[in-house]
């Protein structure tokens, strides 16, 4: 899949049918780059990171190569957190609904 052949709307329902994975996966990454560099095993975790992204890749059917994974995520938004945060927050919102949220998602500047 790239992104010359993916329009928006054809990548959000591709998303929707597939489930969040790859954006929990995204997530994931982003924590380890954003707040893991100083952890001891912040390689570790980079690649236990991007084995997630394979195997999200893998499920839609990506070459497993870097440079085909890469271009897939690049495609879905997955290296932008204005992208994938707000399709994770909705994702997140369609599993758990509006009202059985364990914490005041107001005080987040959600809901």
């Amino acid at each position: 899949m790239s992104a010359s052949s993916t329009s928006p709307s054809a990548s959000t329902s591709k998303r929707d049918e597939l489930g969040g994975s790859p954006l929990v996966a995204a997530y994931a990454h982003f924590v380890v780059e954003t707040r893991g560099k100083d952890h001891p095993e912040c390689e570790k975790l980079r690649q236990r990171t991007g084995g997630m992204l394979a195997a999200c890749a893998a499920a839609r059917g990506i070459e497993p190569t870097a440079e085909k994974i890469t271009e897939w995520a690049k495609s879905e938004g997955l290296g932008d957190p204005k992208q994938f945060l707000p399709a994770l927050e909705k994702a997140l919102e369609q599993i758990v609904g509006d009202n059985e949220w364990v914490f005041d998602r107001t005080v987040f500047g959600a809901a």
